[in-house]
């Protein structure tokens, strides 16, 4: 995925299960988070429509929010867990599909939260960060028309990330 971003390959849209891409990120994960004593719980809608996504590029960003949370929890004392919840808006003026990504951590700094976004900047510790991840994750979103957000604030104590993203890709999009 890397490389075909460095190639800047165009998107390549089709219809595309967002949950199908979460399970495969929970698979390719999940050992490495049970070594780490992380529970991940996945809440998927099963009822949840396909959208025009680059496969590659959204679970790119599905991996790297669950790795971010997996960090964020490697030195969190007590339940360590990340769950994973999907979902749809039907009703919505553009009808969308939605992830969100929350963990039982520390949480995002409130000197950190106006930051998170810019690329390069990180909250890990030196040589364990690019800080490039969410920057690209939300470019990534932003060129399919959806948008990706740090809530307020997270039910389970951590931080909790927002992917929101349109059924049908945005007209000025460039599909191949």
């Amino acid at each position: 995925t890397f490389l075909n971003m460095a190639r800047n390959r165009p998107a390549q849209r089709k219809a595309v299960q967002l949950n199908e891409l979460v399970r495969a990120a929970a698979e390719m994960l999940g050992y490495t988070l049970r070594s780490h004593g992380i529970t991940l719980d996945l809440q998927l809608d099963n009822g949840l429509p396909e959208a025009q996504l680059d496969a590659d590029q959204i679970g790119q960003v599905v991996l790297n929010l669950i790795v971010n949370a997996q960090q964020a929890l490697a030195a969190h004392e007590g339940v360590r867990q990340i769950q994973v919840r999907s979902g749809h808006s039907a009703d919505a003026a553009v009808p969308t599909i939605w992830l969100s990504v929350q963990d039982s951590g520390p949480g995002v700094a409130e000197s950190a939260r106006e930051r998170i976004f810019d690329p390069f900047f990180t909250t890990k510790g030196e040589g364990k960060g690019t800080g490039l991840g969410l920057s690209v994750s939300r470019a990534i979103v932003r060129e399919h028309g959806g948008e990706l957000l740090l809530q307020p604030h997270s039910p389970a104590g951590g931080a909790c990330f927002m992917l929101t993203l349109p059924l049908q890709a945005p007209a000025t999009a460039k599909e191949n």
